[in-house]
């Protein structure tokens, strides 16, 4: 959402930082598609990034370094999201983008309690609503603290690359939402609201869309991480090799027969999703108890968590709304046709610039 320097650019780098992961596609947007090169996963160093905030710049620099250096592409934009950001919805007359940019300033300025010089606001145009006999604009403002794209666009200087955008994951998703027409190989869902969910390693993010229009924002402080640790804990393992039983998990779905470990594994990991959905569900009765008109009509998944078709199972039994993992999305385009597009939906949405 934060534009750093606007111009023509070709192929570029976008960069989707994680506490576990960061998730690197390069690539494009042309004629209307994103056009991918590449895409590949870069261990997060342990410690170094957390909710949207570079804790130890070294090792990140060290680790980043090596991978980048591989592109040969100079041009970086970033996405990233953060408990730290506010949101909020405004409603303002009809103008001009620069005349809307100062009275989004004046809006937050008067309505929101926080020191303004410690963040960066920008807003975007969502939709056009009618108040009244009055035509208005309904503009997502978003405050993003100094301090966190201080940071981040310390690391590009260090790793010699452009900074052409900050983005943030919500707004991405809006944009490439907005784009595609078919999704799964099937056509989008007109006149539906839709909830697309991203389960990363620390956080899950919730982005709920109405005709292709973002209408709400939440983002929950739980992840993966919580479910490696209650399979850590039960088999007396280590994060990494709790990680690597939990994925082992997919190569035993269909089996008539479980081990009483391989059932242990089980509840384990349901005692997380069950945790997961409930607070998603609270999300989901917020939402749709503030309008009649509001309901939730299906569920996309993304993030590293998406490929365990556990996972998706779980959500659709639970919330009972219909659950699919995003593999196909009709305005991206591989170079690639075997790569998944879940694990790295926010770095490709990222490469839309509107």
């Amino acid at each position: 959402m934060k534009k750093i320097n606007w111009m023509p650019v070709g192929k570029v780098v976008s960069m989707d930082l994680g506490s576990s992961c960061t998730k690197i596609v390069v690539g494009k947007e042309k004629q209307g598609k994103v056009m991918i090169e590449q895409a590949f996963t870069i261990p997060t160093p342990l410690e170094t990034y957390q909710d949207g905030n570079i804790l130890q710049m070294d090792p990140l620099l060290k680790v980043l370094t090596q991978d980048l250096e591989k592109t040969k592409i100079k041009s970086v934009i970033c996405t990233l999201e953060s408990s730290m950001i506010i949101y909020r919805d405004l409603f303002l007359p009809i103008s001009k983008p620069k005349e809307l940019q100062q009275m989004v300033q004046m809006e937050i300025q008067q309505n929101v309690p926080v020191d303004l010089t410690q963040y960066v606001v920008q807003g975007r145009v969502l939709e056009k609503v009618q108040e009244g006999s009055d035509s208005k604009y309904r503009v997502l403002a978003a405050m993003v603290p100094k301090e966190l794209l201080k940071k981040h666009t310390q690391l590009f200087d260090l790793l010699k690359l452009k900074p052409i955008a900050i983005d943030l994951h919500s707004n991405g998703i809006s944009k490439i939402f907005e784009k595609s027409k078919k999704i799964n190989d099937k056509t989008k869902i007109e006149e539906k609201t839709i909830a697309v969910i991203d389960i990363g390693y620390s956080t899950i993010h919730i982005v709920i869309l109405e005709n292709g229009i973002l209408k709400f924002n939440r983002l929950l402080s739980m992840g993966s991480q919580e479910m490696d640790l209650n399979i850590a804990n039960s088999f007396n393992l280590t994060l990494g090799e709790a990680e690597k039983k939990k994925l082992d998990l997919q190569q035993y779905q269909g089996e008539k027969e479980f081990s009483s470990s391989f059932n242990w594994l089980q509840q384990s990991m349901e005692v997380t999703l069950e945790h997961w959905v409930k607070e998603i569900e609270k999300i989901f009765r917020y939402y749709t108890s503030r309008s009649f008109t509001h309901v939730i009509d299906a569920i996309y998944l993304h993030g590293k968590a998406a490929s365990m078709e556990k996972v998706s199972s779980y959500f659709q039994n639970f919330l009972n709304f219909p659950v699919e993992k995003i593999q196909t999305m009709d305005c991206i385009q591989w170079e690639d046709p075997s790569q998944e597009i879940h694990p790295y939906l926010n770095a490709i949405a990222a490469l839309i610039r509107k």
